[in-house]
């Protein structure tokens, strides 16, 4: 086994919480170290015949250039985290079966990353635990015998809605069960459909009942764009069906998030805390 630094062992336990990482993504958990020592860290995790990690290269994007890698935990890796440092397997999150990554879905992907990571920080800022976060893509069962499907997912009636995440946070006496939908683009329409879904999932308590969770359920909004998401406000104003769900939903965008985390706003523009 090779020689592993302190600094590399973070960044498998860091893969091991959020599953891909982009370089920069890595640099923001490790204090900003600087690129050339991550990529050199990261380099020797990835060498080897039985690498920790490794990385998926997404190539050009129109508009966007060169996407940024991203890695993830190999098996040996989640072995070695099991073996040395005690992981439950079942809590390390990593790809399974060559899992494929798509162009088309990075962005949403890290922001979805991102949004993980600032519940973290937001947790250990506040002396609070982060019980779990799944994502979208994450999944159960096999995709060899056709088992496989998303943890996240509700049924509603006759379809499923998926949220991007479902999370729970704990001060140690009361919980927080939450949904999250990361919301990019321009398309305030489609927002509307996925929260008339959400209003139904709610209304038949689903998140609540699968996750054994006396209370609602919020679901966090983060929009790429600002103005998407005043027109989505406007909209709840206007419609009466879902002006009385207010409180179920609370709005918020990638750049605000960034600055005040624990900022976030009913659709007619009170403020609300995120625990």
């Amino acid at each position: 086994m090779k020689n592993i630094t302190e600094r590399q062992l973070q960044i498998l336990e860091h893969l091991a919480e959020f599953k891909y990482l982009t370089t920069d993504q890595v640099m923001g958990l490790l204090g900003n170290s600087g690129r050339p020592y991550i990529l050199q860290l990261l380099n020797g995790l990835s060498d080897g015949k039985r690498p920790l990690t490794r990385f998926k290269d997404l190539g050009f994007y129109p508009g966007a250039g060169r996407l940024p890698r991203m890695h993830f935990l190999t098996p040996y890796g989640v072995n070695f985290l099991v073996e040395n440092l005690d992981f439950d397997p079942d809590k390390v999150k990593a790809p399974k079966e060559r899992t494929p990554l798509f162009q088309r879905d990075f962005f949403h992907r890290v922001f979805t990353i991102d949004f993980n990571i600032f519940v973290r920080k937001f947790c250990k800022k506040n002396q609070l635990k982060k019980v779990f976060f799944d994502y979208y893509f994450d999944q159960i069962g096999s995709q060899r015998n056709s088992t496989a499907k998303a943890k996240n997912a509700l049924t509603v009636g006759d379809f499923q809605i998926i949220p991007d995440g479902i999370g729970k946070i704990t001060d140690g006496e009361n919980e927080k069960l939450f949904l999250f939908e990361q919301h990019n683009g321009n398309d305030s329409k489609r927002a509307i459909k996925q929260i008339y879904s959400h209003v139904e999932a709610i209304g038949e308590g689903l998140a609540s009942e699968k996750y054994d969770y006396p209370k609602g359920v919020r679901v966090f909004y983060v929009f790429e764009n600002e103005a998407c998401a005043r027109s989505v406000a406007k909209r709840m104003q206007e419609d009466n069906n879902l002006r009385e769900h207010k409180e179920f939903f609370l709005f918020s965008t990638n750049d605000l998030i960034r600055k005040k985390f624990d900022d976030w706003y009913t659709f007619d523009g009170e403020k609300r805390s995120f625990f």
